[in-house]
């Protein structure tokens, strides 16, 4: 039962690890000046 439990506590953090980097992740590449830097970087492509 011990064992279970842990596996299952194991499996809970890592799904809350990977909610918070995606969100973390989602809400930087959102943000204003990530497209404002993307839109400048494109530019200096050109």
């Amino acid at each position: 039962m011990k064992k279970f439990l842990i596996i299952i506590s194991i499996i809970i953090c890592f799904l809350i690890g990977i909610g918070v980097s995606g969100y973390i992740f989602i809400k930087r590449t959102t943000s204003d000046e990530a497209i404002k830097s993307r839109l400048l970087s494109a530019l200096k492509d050109l």
